[in-house]
């Protein structure tokens, strides 16, 4: 069996690895003589890929190259790229929805189409869907009916029915499952301890929170300050992790360094800024034995929830609420933080150092209620395996 897995492009995206990895594996486990051709953008990506799964019957998607300007060439071109496969599997995130490329919307909806005229099974899985204005509405219904779709939570699969989309069945998010590797190595690199450093995760996603570059900069600082002078977490160490350093338009590494650089040298003294580029088991590791995450990136949460830990999550889109408010009861660790003048009046930080008390004040309580939905997880997330697995089978 052939299956062709889509949108896991950059392996430095730590969130999306964890995805493909968890998603490539399971099927592998379960699925005789299978081979898996992923969009990954160059060898390293696929070499990465490969040693996470400690698989090699994974290989990178190189399409054949046809003539441009004649519409047989277009049409042979499609057929080429989609006739060899069982099953073309395209993973979540969110960018089924308007908070990115809005713009590119509509032709990543065609394309759904277009693979099932070509007798694809075309599986969603992982998604987070929509909210859609205008006409994205009947478009997104029209595309999104032809295909079968495995939400990440409770509240897309609610929305995607109310606008006339049946094809959904209940899911959560491929991140809440062990992955093969540990990383515990990166552990020793650093010199990290079990619960002796809390962890926080700078997203480069920066304008989906606010357009003031300097304001963000700024809270961020006060955050590590407040943390720093907090009298609740003496002694413990400040562990600033980017979980996306590739590519360069949303890297979280360029706000690490320049959040590193407005920092005075004796604050750095329990600070450490990792500034290099790693596995997506190394940063789970890391975020697994902190204290707890402070994170404006999703699956940086997901990873410390899975591990048991509190995570306080800055929001800016319907993915945290679903996946984390509802998904794992836990609305009382975000922080709905996409708003310029939250970030420009310094109340982020504010809002951040309140819930930080939360967290320590409460903080068997959260672990042992965390504790609970994870395990609630993990049964949703073996039937929609177990579904998964029959219909590529069918």
């Amino acid at each position: 069996m052939r299956i062709k897995i889509e949108r896991i492009t950059n392996t430095y995206n730590y969130g999306s690895l964890m995805m493909a990895i968890n998603m490539i594996v399971m099927i592998n486990n379960n699925i005789k003589d299978v081979k898996f051709y992923c969009d990954v953008r160059t060898e390293e990506d696929l070499n990465r890929l490969r040693y996470e799964t400690k698989m090699d019957n994974i290989y990178r998607y190189s399409p054949k190259v046809y003539a441009a300007g004649r519409i047989c060439n277009y049409i042979a071109k499609f057929k080429d790229k989609y006739k060899e496969f069982d099953a073309v599997i395209i993973l979540g995130g969110d960018d089924i929805s308007e908070y990115y490329n809005i713009d590119a919307l509509p032709n990543r909806l065609r394309s759904f189409v277009k693979k099932r005229i070509m007798g694809m099974k075309v599986i969603l899985i992982g998604q987070t869907i929509g909210p859609f204005t205008g006409r994205r509405i009947k478009m997104a219904r029209n595309a999104l009916n032809k295909v079968r779709i495995y939400t990440r939570d409770d509240n897309c699969l609610e929305y995607i029915k109310s606008i006339g989309i049946t094809t959904g069945i209940r899911g959560r998010d491929l991140a809440f499952i062990n992955l093969p590797r540990d990383g515990k190595e990166i552990l020793y690199k650093y010199n990290l301890n079990d619960k002796e450093y809390i962890t926080l995760v700078l997203s480069g996603l920066y304008k989906l929170y606010t357009k003031n570059y300097e304001a963000y900069i700024g809270e961020h600082i006060k955050i590590i300050r407040n943390l720093l002078n907090n009298p609740k977490v003496k002694g413990k160490n400040i562990v600033i992790l980017p979980h996306v350093t590739r590519p360069n338009d949303t890297t979280d590494l360029s706000v690490v360094r320049d959040v590193e650089n407005k920092m005075k040298e004796d604050e750095k003294e329990r600070i450490i800024f990792i500034n290099d580029e790693m596995m997506a088991s190394e940063a789970r590791c890391i975020l697994a034995n902190g204290l707890f995450t402070i994170t404006g990136r999703m699956h940086a949460a997901v990873s410390t929830f899975f591990k048991l830990k509190p995570a306080i999550a800055l929001s800016y889109s319907v993915k945290y609420d679903g996946v984390i408010g509802n998904g794992l009861k836990r609305r009382d660790l975000l922080i709905e933080a996409a708003n310029d003048e939250f970030w420009i009046e310094g109340k982020i930080s504010d809002l951040v150092s309140s819930k930080v008390n939360y967290v320590i004040d409460n903080y068997n309580i959260l672990n042992e209620e965390i504790k609970k939905e994870i395990h609630n997880t993990e049964n949703i997330l073996l039937d929609e395996l177990n579904d998964i697995i029959q219909y590529i089978n069918a």
